[in-house]
């Protein structure tokens, strides 16, 4: 990809929008008897050292290893709550050097009949270090 002197990239984002999971997950009876659908959305901010190199995919995040984590993630036990998930999803992102920030909102779909989704969003960031 050329890039003109009048322009530069200043930032990307890997985005996974409504990805819909079935999960064991919460605390209530009802929730217990069955696992429940949920959306999830991950935002993964690559800062401004994100190039697309000779269009080669080991030079990028390949974002195939977020549903990959999430499908891990949701198989490997129950969770009484949509933060304790969101949290760890959180934690494999961040995992990522490349990863400068990521937001990951979790929502359960089949909740309440009068409301499209309740849920959880978790914005993380990597620590300025300080010599």
């Amino acid at each position: 990809m050329s890039n003109s002197t009048a322009w530069q990239l200043t930032g990307a984002a890997i985005v996974l929008d409504q990805y819909i999971v079935m999960a064991n997950i919460g605390i209530y009876p009802r929730e217990l008897e069955a696992p429940q659908r949920l959306a999830l959305d991950v935002r993964l901010e690559l800062g401004n050292h994100w190039s697309a190199q000779n269009d080669d995919i080991s030079t990028v995040v390949d974002y195939d290893f977020i549903r990959q984590e999430i499908d891990g993630l949701v198989a490997s036990r129950h969770f009484n709550l949509q933060e304790t998930l969101v949290e760890a999803i959180v934690g494999v992102c961040m995992d990522q050097p490349a990863v400068t920030a990521c937001t990951v909102r979790s929502s359960k779909l089949d909740i309440y009949e009068n409301c499209r989704a309740v849920g959880i969003e978790v914005s993380a960031c990597r620590s300025e270090s300080k010599a």
